[in-house]
């Protein structure tokens, strides 16, 4: 590591999460990791999430209850108040593998790296499935790893924060702005996270796969390329199903990777703030 027991802050957005969020805080203050910096970003939430916040304050070195924009806004908050070196996003319902996760996690990392991930435990209708994210060469077909088992430089996320712009895929933006741009994501075969199917992204599959695609087209160096990809194959299949809605999304997306195709190819390798 670049030094000894780094601060590691951990950030959990939450908006009406009072049957998840205790679980959740439960998983961070209890890991054996001790130099920890804990931020709640809440919603301004119309539950008791406040009241479990309140219950464990004495454990949170900053929270807040407002309104927000969408979990990405929220996310972008706890960037600012960040002061660890590293950060790494546990929301509601999500939680650490084990008590040693971070621990473990950072006896593993190298001192050039600025992404450190690692894999994380799927839980779906009561089964649990270890999922090890996809190497590199799989970066523009899909989002190749899951967030809660990221930690990343504070630096690098307050450089580039989150796109508002997106309500699902800003972390996949991120992530490839990062790969483009040559910083050093390690991989490591350690567990760190917990995560519960039935997500945002999950359950509003057509959105997650558009936004993906717009994602991808502003990196690919060939933007029809696109066409070739996972994401635009299942558009085309649910486009079979009339769907009119999807139709019309579908015609926006194409019209919008035919403009980007117009532009400069360097836009691809800039160090884009988006």
């Amino acid at each position: 590591m670049d030094n000894i027991n780094p601060k590691i802050t951990i950030v959990t957005v939450t908006y009406n999460a009072q049957n998840f969020l205790e679980e959740t805080i439960l998983s961070i203050i209890n890991q054996d990791y001790k130099n920890i910096e804990y931020i709640i970003i809440d919603g301004e939430s119309t539950d008791k999430t406040v009241d479990i916040i309140k219950k464990y304050e004495n454990h949170i070195d900053y929270w807040i209850s407002e309104e927000d924009s969408g979990i990405y806004d929220a996310m972008n908050k706890g960037i600012d108040k960040a002061t660890g070196s590293w950060i790494n996003f546990m929301n509601a319902g999500d939680s650490f593998f084990k008590n040693s996760s971070i621990t473990q996690a950072f006896e593993l990392c190298e001192k050039e790296t600025h992404i450190l991930i690692g894999n994380t435990n799927y839980i779906k209708n009561n089964f649990s499935t270890i999922k090890k994210p996809f190497s590199l060469d799989r970066k523009l077909d899909f989002m190749f790893c899951y967030h809660q088992s990221l930690f990343t430089k504070t630096s690098l996320m307050k450089k580039f924060k989150f796109n508002n712009d997106f309500s699902i895929a800003a972390d996949y933006n991120f992530i490839l702005k990062c790969c483009i741009n040559n910083y050093k994501l390690q991989f490591i075969d350690h567990t760190i996270a917990n995560f519960i199917s039935g997500g945002f992204a999950e359950t509003n599959p057509i959105k997650s796969v558009i936004e993906t695609m717009f994602v991808q087209s502003q990196y690919l160096k060939d933007t029809k390329d696109i066409y070739s990809k996972i994401s635009f194959n299942i558009l085309e299949r649910q486009k079979e199903n009339n769907n009119f809605m999807l139709k019309t999304l579908l015609n926006k997306l194409i019209l919008e990777i035919e403009r980007l195709k117009l532009k400069e190819k360097k836009l691809i390798f800039m160090d884009l703030e988006m």
